[in-house]
């Protein structure tokens, strides 16, 4: 096991300090010279750099979402012969009919309570794909009637060519688990067990479903061997422990690239040796993270998402800093994990008909506001970095088909989310969804150039959707979790995005000064409030799926320095310091 230890020149403890709070102290200390943006952009970046843990430990296997893993090939090696078994419970709390999803290597049999309901051959190798987050396709399936109680599950699995294996799992129609039903769990009568296995057998069990007398020896079942996987540590005294720092996470992406910018602009050593550490770490971590996943199964080990690579918040928004990085041929290493990346984005992320970039959750062929963020930032600079303009093209077309299917023309705003398959829109006018559109559109902007086709609709799709966020700023300078609903609280994030997007616009000339200013002073002054005086940032809505209702928005709760905004508000301080840095303070 290998451990990262970042530096840090930080020596005074960081408390959890509400927003009222953060409120309170800056009035106390109003007579003070305020610190201006940068300054406090790099007290926020220093939690970060003190908080993140590059620390590994090794952690038990575990089932993901149910999926029972039963790997007969690490048990006994490759080209191993013979019938192997495996045994358990199956305990079903409420009586109903159930689906069960299938998959594996070489011949599969499947007795429940001494009767035999499944026979099934996978000649090629496969297994469970994870498509949306705990959901699962399946290359077969089959259904049973069970009875609330406990059943005796048993499985006997022929190697084929590419060994012998077996992947279970009760789910309902969206491959989730069924929540119905546990393997090796008998609440009735004492702890939980495990599966069992035995073999190999020499019986072929093709015509005999009572199996030998011998395997009901106890010597003869074991529990299977399970490698212990590693994991991230998550610094117990951060302010935000929720998941780990450094781990694969569009969260820590978005982070880190905000740090790159700061750094830029500050040239902290730090700071920037902190992305640094993060992409090497990464990078130096990535072959045994893949074995965890691919060999081991460990589908919710250390940096799963990047191999997982089902959704955009998987693949490209966690690469930011990577594919910045490569942008200034500065990390030649990262070109393997970056060309994967770029062909999911390209070729196999889901897409409407007229090729949209959407997700198949919670409904399939829905377009979320989040992903223009996720995939655009991503592919200009991959644009930059393998020199090819029809990468910002695929930017400019995204943009457009998002403003198509989400924009809510009578306000001006961005609805959550659009659902194709219905033809409608779903969620509500959530502040952070406009903020990523908006945010996404000034970094495609940043990078296009002048003479580009698209760009005059761009900026006009772009001004009109800031214009109309004016009227919405409340007189703290910050917006509300739901743009059009006062009494929805004041979140930062968004707001954060808006002064990134205003700052930005004005600075390339697409937005007037003059009318803007204002609302950039008046967000920066309402930004500031929510940062306390070590750094910690407050009010950021925690990750929120597309919602049905209001109060579904409302009561969204808010963590301290959450890095699913903490990126937006550092960019947004260095934005407002290179573009007001005379009314900045």
């Amino acid at each position: 096991m290998k451990t990262w230890k970042p530096t840090s020149s930080l020596a005074r403890s960081l408390g959890t300090v509400g927003i009222t709070a953060a409120m309170l102290l800056a009035a106390v200390n109003a007579a003070e010279p305020p610190a201006s943006p940068l300054e406090l952009a790099t007290r926020m970046a220093s939690v970060i750099v003190r908080d993140a843990s590059f620390e590994t430990r090794q952690v038990p296997w575990s089932p993901t979402q149910g999926v029972q893993v039963l790997d007969f090939t690490l048990e006994h090696g490759e080209g191993f012969t013979g019938t192997c078994l495996a045994r358990s419970t199956l305990y079903v709390r409420e009586s109903g009919d159930f689906s069960f999803g299938v998959a594996g290597a070489g011949t599969l049999r499947l007795w429940l309570d001494d009767q035999l309901q499944l026979t099934t051959i996978f000649p090629e190798p496969s297994q469970p794909t994870e498509y949306a987050y705990n959901r699962f396709r399946w290359p077969t399936r089959f259904s049973l009637r069970l009875d609330a109680g406990v059943h005796r599950i048993l499985l006997a699995v022929q190697p084929g060519h590419h060994g012998g294996r077996a992947f279970l799992q009760a789910s309902d129609a969206h491959g989730a688990e069924d929540g119905r039903l546990s393997f090796g769990t008998d609440t009735t009568s004492g702890p939980a067990q495990d599966w069992q296995i035995s073999g190999p057998w020499p019986e072929a069990l093709d015509t005999r479903p009572i199996l030998p007398v011998t395997v009901d020896a106890p010597a003869a079942w074991h529990q299977p061997r399970r490698s212990p996987v590693e994991d991230f540590v998550v610094n117990p005294s951060a302010v935000f422990r929720q998941h780990s720092l450094v781990e694969w996470h569009y969260a820590n992406g978005v982070t880190h690239l905000a740090l790159l910018e700061l750094a830029d602009t500050t040239h902290d050593v730090e700071v920037r040796q902190q992305v640094d550490r993060l992409v090497g770490f990464t990078l130096d971590r990535l072959p045994l993270h893949r074995r965890q996943f691919e060999t081991l199964h460990a589908w919710r080990g250390a940096n799963y998402r990047l191999f997982r690579g089902c959704l955009l918040d998987d693949t490209s928004a966690p690469a930011l800093p990577m594919i910045e990085l490569a942008r200034r041929g500065q990390l030649s290493d990262a070109a393997p994990v970056l060309e994967q990346i770029l062909d999911f984005v390209l070729r196999r992320n889901p897409r409407l008909a007229d090729g949209t970039l959407c997700r198949d959750e919670p409904e399939p062929q829905t377009v979320w506001a989040d992903d223009l963020f996720m995939s655009t930032t991503f592919l200009a600079r991959a644009a930059a970095w393998k020199n090819d303009p029809q990468l910002l093209d695929e930017c400019t077309r995204q943009v457009q088909l998002f403003h198509r299917h989400l924009l809510d023309r009578a306000t001006g705003h961005y609805w959550h989310g659009y659902v194709a398959t219905r033809d409608t829109h779903a969620g509500l006018h959530w502040g952070r969804a406009n903020g990523w559109i908006a945010w996404a559109t000034s970094e495609v902007l940043r990078m296009l150039p002048a003479d580009h086709r698209d760009r005059s609709a761009l900026i006009a799709a772009q001004r009109r959707h800031l214009e109309a966020l004016l009227p919405l700023q409340a007189a703290s300078g910050l917006w509300h979790q739901i743009l059009d609903q006062p009494s929805t609280y004041e979140e930062t994030s968004a707001s954060a995005m808006f002064l990134i997007a205003i700052c930005r616009g004005v600075e390339g000339g697409w937005l007037d000064r003059d009318a803007f200013a204002p609302a950039a002073r008046r967000a920066w002054a309402g930004l500031r409030n929510r940062i306390d005086e070590n750094g910690v940032v407050h009010g950021i809505c925690r990750g929120t799926e597309i919602g049905d209702t209001l109060e579904f928005y409302a009561s969204r709760p808010t963590k301290p320095h959450d890095p699913r905004g903490l990126g937006a508000v550092i960019t947004a301080a260095v934005a407002m310091d290179r573009v007001f840095a005379s009314s900045a303070r």
